[in-house]
């Protein structure tokens, strides 16, 4: 089955599983405590997104279980992810807080 196959096959579960990704992304985004900056409302939406797209694939397409069950499956995947989304977010902002250090250590090396 090619890509217009399956888009023309699942559209609808694709569309439920968007929206319902789009809204929970909105939800985190609305109460977080953070003020909200372009890069972390396109990671929020990014992961939401991505967890929906592995719900609906796994669920609907492996399973066979109803478009309906997706959702619920790509909340819970998504509230159990959520703490590995923020570490993986927080060591980031460590690791760039500390590029300066960690690049002069590199060349300190590289050069003797």
């Amino acid at each position: 089955m090619g890509w217009h196959e399956f888009l023309d096959r699942y559209a609808e579960t694709l569309g439920v599983s968007a929206l319902f990704a789009a809204l929970s992304s909105g939800m985190l985004l609305w109460i977080g405590s953070e003020p909200i900056t372009k890069g972390r409302a396109l990671l929020i939406v990014a992961a939401g997104q991505f967890v929906a797209s592995i719900a609906t694939a796994f669920v609907h397409g492996y399973l066979q279980w109803s478009i309906f069950v997706a959702p619920a499956v790509g909340a819970t995947a998504g509230l159990v992810a959520l703490p590995a989304i923020w570490s993986i977010v927080k060591a980031g902002k460590t690791v760039e807080g500390h590029a300066g250090d960690i690049a002069e250590k590199a060349i300190d090396k590289v050069t003797k």
